[in-house]
């Protein structure tokens, strides 16, 4: 995620949350058995409390067996007021070959950046 919010920094001129300050804003909100990690509904309800007009939800995953490794990113950008989910896009590394898992994971993270990125310029210039 520190990923995804960094890349969301450098290409755009949408102010972020870090998401520490989310979950602090919310934890009295989020389920003890969630692990710390803080739902879309909860993501969703401090959304509407800051008046922010969306959220952006990713996991990221790797994937490394018998030699092979690719990395994999989910993005989901949910109206903050409605809730509504507007775009989703799930995206592999497209490396042909992988040095680490983290290399695999970062080329994942770029890409799905770059779609969403996509859409939020769509969204902006009213062409969504």
């Amino acid at each position: 995620t520190d990923l995804i919010q960094m890349l969301l920094l450098k290409q755009s001129e949408f102010k972020v949350l870090e998401p520490k300050v989310v979950y602090s804003r919310t934890a009295e909100s989020v389920r003890k058995d969630d692990g710390g990690v803080i739902s879309t509904e909860d993501a969703v309800t401090y959304a509407r409390k800051a008046n922010a007009d969306a959220v952006v939800v990713c996991t990221i995953t790797s994937h490394h067996t018998d030699g092979t490794m690719n990395g994999f990113a989910t993005l989901k950008l949910i109206d903050g007021q409605s809730g509504d989910l507007v775009m989703t896009t799930h995206e592999p590394s497209g490396l042909p070959f992988g040095y680490s898992v983290e290399q695999c994971v970062h080329a994942a993270a770029e890409n799905a950046t770059e779609n969403l990125m996509e859409v939020l310029k769509e969204i902006a210039t009213g062409k969504f």
